[in-house]
């Protein structure tokens, strides 16, 4: 019963683990991008990302 539920929470753990540098990388380019668009500067702030 419960190994259906660990099976699907290591999947979702591995997915997070491959993308999480694409994410690292998209992030950085927005906080690049931040530097000279008010309106990302904003959305960033608004996420506690800048």
């Amino acid at each position: 019963m419960i190994r259906p539920f660990e099976d699907k929470v290591k999947r979702i753990e591995d997915d997070i683990a491959a993308n999480h540098n694409k994410l690292h990388t998209l992030i950085d380019a927005f906080r690049t991008l931040s530097k000279t668009d008010e309106k990302v500067a904003g959305i960033l702030k608004k996420f506690n990302l800048l």
